[in-house]
């Protein structure tokens, strides 16, 4: 049976993630510990939970059935132990955060939110780029805030900065919570615990790239106010009667490199990538 606490629903609609995962584990989690018994904590809630082969990482399914709820979980069969756990608390996010309300309102008829992406993967990278248009944005908005709450159920903050303070180890405040530790790196970022550094070659070469056009940017990138220049009128490419609005949001904006200059090139790029990964993980 679906129950919903006052105080959980008023978090939910507040966008307390924090708070939010506390209530959860107070409501619903009986062994108050550290190392989340997730699986009980989601029988408690009254949610099924189903490992099948599906096109994706995993599903939510909410249905009303004449005033019984039903909320389901359908996982991917082949999703590893901590991968798959993550999933299930990013999914419990999409539930308290976007489906609650909506059951408290009595507007819930059948919904359900798809995973096609893997959440920890792009919880532990800091997020993913964004789309186009306003369903992009927002979907993208809810999927964030669900990888948030799966972090914050997963590693209390308050509990984290106890065991940080005790332990001062990353591979043993991971093994604290039972997640890896990249997982645990990324949560320290979100409640302030270290300044995150390039932790890849990918993520440091985008840092580089990034320096590279702030030193130098791209004449597209530059400011009306900062570069000026009389263009000759010309008649638009795109007929006045074709908005760009009318273009599908659900289509993906295709991120375009910007061409750099005076960026260094071959073994001195190399280098500069190396000492980035070294100050940040010394």
């Amino acid at each position: 049976m679906i129950a919903i606490f006052p105080e959980t629903l008023t978090f939910a609609e507040k966008g307390m993630i924090e708070h939010l995962a506390v209530s959860a584990r107070r409501y619903f989690e009986r062994l108050r510990s550290p190392l989340l018994d997730l699986d009980g904590l989601l029988r408690n809630m009254g949610i099924a939970v189903e490992v099948t082969g599906i096109d994706g990482f995993g599903a939510l399914l909410a249905q009303d059935r004449q005033g019984r709820f039903t909320i389901t979980m359908v996982l991917e069969k082949k999703s590893d132990g901590f991968s798959q756990k993550f999933i299930k608390a990013h999914l419990l996010g999409h539930y308290l955060l976007h489906l609650q309300p909506m059951i408290a309102r009595g507007e819930l008829g059948s919904y359900g939110f798809k995973e096609l992406d893997c959440p920890l993967q792009r919880y532990s990278v800091g997020g993913r780029d964004g789309g186009m248009g306003m369903e992009a944005d927002l979907e993208r908005v809810r999927e964030e805030q669900c990888d948030q709450f799966a972090g914050a159920l997963l590693i209390p903050k308050g509990m984290l900065q106890k065991a940080w303070g005790a332990l001062q180890d990353v591979e043993k405040v991971a093994d604290f919570f039972g997640v890896t530790k990249t997982c645990l790196q990324r949560r320290m970022v979100d409640v302030g615990l270290v300044v995150k550094g390039p932790q890849s070659f990918l993520e440091a070469e985008k840092a580089l790239r990034r320096e590279s056009i702030e030193r130098h940017p791209h004449p597209s990138e530059i400011k009306p106010s900062e570069f000026q220049l009389t263009a000759p009128k010309t008649p638009p490419l795109i007929p006045p009667s074709y908005s760009s609005s009318t273009a599908s949001p659900s289509v993906p904006r295709k991120s375009e490199a910007l061409p750099l200059k005076n960026s260094p090139g071959g073994m001195s790029r190399l280098r500069e990538i190396a000492k980035m990964l070294d100050k940040s993980r010394g």
